[in-house]
């Protein structure tokens, strides 16, 4: 089994959340080698500050996380992920609901209708949500750490899981 061993849980919201997606079929999906994304989408994220680092080999692992192009696209959006993963949402609830958005509310079709039945039981209310996700103590500069300190891990082997 593939693992990418991550030092928090903010860490690991935004890999799954926002950073295996820019991997697969964003910022890098063009990248070479062609298949370079199909180690990183496959692989299990956990949290373990003590063992931070990855158990597989790929033929890219220098993502640059940071980047200011990156950034300034989707860098609003991720500093939402982060502060929901830090207020204790699991990295799952992250990625379903960090950059939603109002319209789910009134959508007609079951999907969303779901949704929002899951996004009142994890949050309460929309409300809730937008106020969790806006009001964290991430910013700007305290992403860009968490993002700097990803590119290094996800750089690092670790040999026991």
């Amino acid at each position: 089994m593939k693992v990418i061993n991550f030092r928090n849980n903010v860490q690991a919201a935004l890999f799954t959340a926002e950073l295996s997606g820019q991997i697969s079929d964003g910022m890098w999906e063009n990248t070479r080698p062609h298949d370079h994304w199909k180690s990183w989408c496959s692989a299990d994220v956990q949290v373990n500050p003590t063992n931070v680092g990855v158990n597989f080999y790929s033929p890219k692992n220098n993502y640059n996380f940071s980047s200011k192009m990156l950034l300034d696209i989707v860098g609003q959006r991720m500093i939402w992920a982060a502060n929901l993963a830090e207020a204790g949402f699991d990295p799952k609830t992250v990625c379903e609901f960090y950059d939603t958005g109002d319209y789910i509310l009134t959508q007609p079709h079951e999907y969303y209708k779901n949704l929002v039945i899951k996004l009142k039981e994890k949050f309460g209310s929309f409300e809730n949500l937008v106020f969790a996700r806006e009001n964290g103590t991430y910013d700007m500069k305290k992403l860009k750490a968490e993002l700097n300190d990803m590119k290094a891990i996800i750089k690092k082997t670790i040999t026991h899981i």
